[in-house]
């Protein structure tokens, strides 16, 4: 049975709509729809059997053009939506075979982050029909003159140029210390006696990273739409095609970033800088003035995603020598800091043949993790030759067999349901949500012990630490005075806190000499956020307690309807007391009519919160809920499977939650570092 079509819209400029209406002219087809998907299969049949580097793109891919329109502005040109009906199998392919950015989401993502594989494939297409049709090219006042096809290696090297051209404080601190530990390590190891070749330092793993050495690297990259119209002023000065220029010739230095070509290129954009000038001319956008504040804060994150990306095989590296007696039980993660423990017994296995050795089968069903440690390795890193297959948890049985931990199928069933990376399934499997008892790693508990010794004044917690029925007896909704001795010692920060906002009060800088001032300002905070950044291993362990609602703690067994009557009404009577400290607040404020509309939503917390939030005000609802005391998901896989699913779900959402709040304060920690370097 033939595959069945589904529509899919494209969306493309109006000039490009023409080339496609001039080709369907010339095919004698009497409908876009045809023409679009005879030009998709003569794609993928064109670039199939090409290695990735050496397929061709368009090069408004690149520059993703057309950008968004701003706020209340027209687009650049005039955009189509082309309607094509394609099957999902040549869909998929195209999409596989299209040109994406490092750093772009291969299917959803951020506005910035989004990818354009369908339009790539259709644009490209286009192009290349048009090209040996002898159709004039597709232009418009962004492409006009400029070089329209492009190798995606040479794409990455355009790319590559803008990156260099925009770099950040926190990346340009980064990439400064690497260099030096680079030279530093070829130095002793040509004072060596004997031929070595030292291992690249930690900091200069992450600067592999931020400079995209490969097609596969780059994933850490920041994008933003001032890089793209970088990306469009440096393709109309470097691909042009006017009588002057050889864009063949640059074309392919782009393509083999190296030599002669490539480095005068690269001194060129760096020197042209992030805000060249006549950027606003070509692109008809401004130049970027305080939003230079946001690029530091996108930098950051970038220096944080790179570390991410190297801590993930980590993990597996640290798992795949846990069966050692030297072997450290306990591991930290960073970012974000958190700490991993092993349960005792649990162990690796490396099976030669997995099928042979009923491996297969354990993998299959989920009750085992399966590793291909010849993968498992940081982005640019050297091979250390074949290291195998590996399998974990497993226990050894009577016999001293290795076989899997009994009762762990359904949490790894639950967890490899929606998270496909096994090396991620094992941190949240392994991650202490409560300090742990030590280094050595955790004991597996006894189902009793875990149980906070008064389990009723425990339940009341809608709070953490939670509190006693006395102290919530006695609690006010105001908070005390603090002690002299409270004020002068500060709280300690947690990582989903959010930072102060930017200091912009440091002195002017004079007139004369201001790029002297610039450039040791500059030095002095990338140094500044490096000595903070550099050490990797510091733990940041914050408490995780799990929250399980009202309604759900109920189904589950964990209280009865009485203590779920209770819960709710204290939570009631504590978002009560909370609306009482906004609109105490808010009589200070807000004008007469503000505080009216609050107080005739005293009885919806959710309308009365989204007022508080219009208005500046500090409210947020109790939620009921029950507190359950989980020092780690591996200490709970003999509990009830119903539970124990509804857990796994729940620690996935904590997870993605931690890492996004710890992305965010790198980002604002970087931003509040350089931020008063772009002060006017």
């Amino acid at each position: 049975m033939p595959e069945q079509r589904r529509d899919t819209n494209v969306t493309i400029t109006k000039p490009a709509l023409d080339r496609l209406s001039e080709i369907d002219r010339a095919l004698g087809y009497k409908s876009r729809d045809r023409t679009g998907r005879y030009l998709l299969q003569k794609y993928i049949e064109r670039n199939a059997p090409l290695p990735a580097a050496d397929r061709l793109t368009h090069v408004s891919t690149v520059m993703r053009h057309p950008l968004p329109p701003l706020p209340e502005e027209d687009p650049v040109v005039p955009i189509r939506r082309l309607r094509l009906r394609i099957t999902p199998s040549d869909s998929t392919q195209a999409r596989n075979l299209a040109f994406r950015l490092p750093g772009q989401a291969k299917t959803r993502g951020h506005t910035d982050y989004q990818s354009r594989l369908l339009t790539d494939a259709v644009m490209t297409s286009i192009a290349v029909e048009s090209c040996e049709r002898g159709l004039d090219p597709i232009t418009d006042q962004v492409l006009a003159g400029v070089y329209p096809l492009l190798r995606h290696q040479a794409a990455l090297g355009l790319w590559r140029l803008v990156v260099a051209a925009t770099r950040t404080g926190a990346e340009r601190a980064i990439l400064r210390e690497a260099e030096a530990f680079r030279v530093d390590r070829e130095v002793r190891a040509a004072r060596s006696e004997e031929p070595t070749e030292l291992t690249p330092s930690y900091v200069e793993d992450v600067a592999a990273l931020l400079e995209m050495n490969d097609l596969d690297d780059g994933e850490a990259v920041w994008h933003h739409d001032h890089r793209f119209l970088l990306a469009q002023f440096l393709a109309a000065r470097i691909l042009s095609t006017s009588s002057k220029c050889n864009p063949k010739r640059w074309e392919q230095a782009l393509y083999d970033q190296e030599g002669e070509d490539w480095q005068q290129l690269r001194a060129y954009a760096i020197e042209l800088g992030p805000r060249p000038p006549g950027m606003r001319r070509r692109t008809g956008r401004p130049r970027p003035g305080a939003i230079g504040i946001s690029f530091e804060g996108r930098g950051g994150g970038a220096v944080w995603r790179a570390q991410r990306i190297l801590a993930l095989p980590a993990i597996v590296d640290w798992l795949s020598t846990s069966a050692a007696s030297t072997s450290e039980r306990t591991w930290i993660v960073h970012p974000p800091g958190w700490r991993l423990a092993l349960p005792e017994g649990w162990n690796p296995a490396f099976p030669r043949d997995l099928r042979q050795e009923g491996w297969a089968e354990h993998i299959a069903a989920r009750r085992v993790l399966y590793f291909d440690l010849d993968q498992e390795r940081a982005p640019g890193a050297q091979a250390r030759g074949a290291r195998g297959h590996m399998v974990w948890p497993t226990v050894d049985d009577e016999h001293g067999d290795a076989v899997p931990v009994a009762g762990l199928q359904t949490v790894l069933a639950a967890l490899l349901e929606h998270i496909r990376d096994p090396r991620k399934a094992a941190e949240i499997l392994l991650l202490e949500l409560h300090p742990g008892p030590a280094a050595t790693g955790r004991t597996r508990p006894d189902r009793a012990a875990v149980t906070p010794p008064d389990t009723d004044d425990f339940s009341l917690a809608n709070t953490w630490p939670p509190l006693s029925a006395e102290q919530w007896a006695g609690s006010t909704p105001t908070a005390s005075s603090p002690s002299a001795d409270e004020r002068s010692t500060p709280a300690p920060r947690r990582p989903s806190d959010v930072p102060p906002p930017p200091d912009f009060t440091r002195t002017s800088r004079s007139k004369h000499g201001a790029r002297s001032d610039d450039a040791l300002d500059a030095r002095a905070a990338e140094l500044d956020w490096y000595h903070q950044w550099q050490d990797p291993t510091t733990e940041t362990f914050h408490p995780m307690p799990v929250f399980v609602p009202v309604d759900t703690a109920q189904r589950l067994g964990f209280i009865d309807d009485e203590r779920a009557q209770q819960l709710i009404e204290d939570a009631q009577s504590r978002t009560q007391d909370r609306m009482n400290v906004a609109l105490r607040e808010a009589s200070r404020t807000c004008s007469p009519a503000e505080q009216d509309a609050l107080r005739k939503a005293t009885n919806d917390p959710a309308r009365f919160s989204t007022l508080a939030r219009k208005l500046g005000l500090d409210f947020y609802p109790v939620s009921a809920a029950w507190c359950w005391y989980v020092p780690s998901l591996s200490d709970h896989v003999e509990t009830d499977p119903e539970r124990l699913r509804w857990l796994a779900t729940h620690l996935i959402k904590v997870y993605s939650r931690e890492l996004d709040r710890d992305m965010e304060q790198a980002v604002r920690a970087a931003a509040r570092e350089f931020a008063p370097l772009y002060r006017p």
